[in-house]
């Protein structure tokens, strides 16, 4: 109880045989462990673990380590509480996995780094989450369903295939850019999630989430490459999905998409731009119109975008209005 591991290098030799490969650098069961500034890693290859915490307690400090070339993760802490910051971990399967399993006392995690991992971190259990960065990643962040009870904040995540794969919990603030497929991927439900900014992506926000109530709000999309704004098979199980408050402009693409055979869409104070020919503010497949709504939106369609699709081109508002009921109290230029 209470041992501090630090200042020191832990590494297996895969090449060498099961006498020095190491599955683990640092294996700790012991309760409140304080891990500072060590390397664990593997050579010749791959083995599974850098350092791994196994229900180590309520007060556990882990700071400014490194991690890389493990197989499964660099980092694991599973424990009660716990302060993690300043860490760092490269080429591994997964580079941190946190779970803070005991909501009594709340763990912290801020200011970590993940890059060139095949996921950069996952995230569950009722920790504050902060402040954390992953690039190069395949995914940056990771949220299972079901198991966020905390809330993660002012995240970044860029240059990854998926910026931030999310399926349950509270994300209040994230910057995701530059990435090679989805910047923000929302799956499952149960989430709410607002504040993102998203740029410079090949599609910006894409949402499958399909199960309870679930909120997309107070967001900024932009200068994607497909589209602004995906939403497909939404809401196909239960539940509602709020679209409140969100900036959406694409100026060479669809602003927003719904697709599939979603249902229950629902488009309050958003702002939507689109902008040239063969493009729309609000593309509505005709299999997902159920339950759809919108009102008090400003929608701009520009260079020859139109405004809408609901079975057939809308080219502005009015008609939209007069012939299918929606946006009575918008506003479009």
């Amino acid at each position: 109880s209470g041992a501090t591991i630090k200042d020191s290098v832990f590494y297996g030799d895969v090449s060498a045989g099961e006498a020095r490969n190491q599955n683990y650098g640092v294996y700790i069961h012991g309760q409140d462990p304080t891990v500072l500034r060590n390397q664990a890693y593997h050579l010749n290859g791959n083995q599974q673990y850098g350092i791994y915490l196994d229900n180590v307690g309520t007060n556990v400090v882990v700071r400014d380590n490194l991690l890389f070339n493990n197989s499964d993760t660099g980092l694991v802490v599973i424990a009660g509480s716990f302060e993690a910051s300043g860490n760092v971990a490269f080429n591994n399967n997964r580079g941190f996995y946190y779970d803070d399993n005991n909501g009594a006392v709340v763990a912290h995690v801020h200011d970590d780094i993940a890059f060139g991992n095949t996921t950069g971190f996952e995230l569950r259990g009722a920790a504050d989450y902060a402040n954390l960065s992953a690039h190069d990643n395949g995914t940056g962040f990771y949220v299972p369903s079901g198991t966020l009870s905390g809330a993660v904040r002012d995240i970044t995540s860029w240059r990854n295939t998926t910026g931030i794969s999310w399926n349950s919990g509270t994300l209040q603030g994230a910057r995701v850019y530059g990435n090679f497929g989805t910047g923000l991927y929302l799956g499952y439900g149960a989430w709410y999630v607002t504040g993102v900014i998203a740029y410079d992506n090949y599609t910006g926000i894409h949402s499958q989430g399909y199960h309870s109530d679930n909120t997309l709000a107070n967001s900024l999309v932009y200068d994607n490459r497909d589209r602004g704004v995906l939403l497909e098979n939404v809401q196909t199980s239960n539940g509602t999905l709020f679209f409140t408050n969100n900036t959406v402009m694409e100026l060479a693409a669809d602003a927003l998409q719904i697709a599939g055979n979603s249902k229950n869409v629902q488009l309050r104070n958003n702002i939507l731009w689109a902008g040239g020919s063969g493009h729309y503010a609000i593309n509505v497949a005709s299999s997902a119109q159920t339950g759809f709504g919108s009102d008090y939106n400003l929608i701009y369609a520009t260079n020859r975008a139109k405004f809408g699709f609901w079975q057939s081109d809308f080219a502005a508002l009015a008609d939209w209005r007069y012939e299918l009921g929606f946006d009575t109290h918008s506003l479009s230029t």
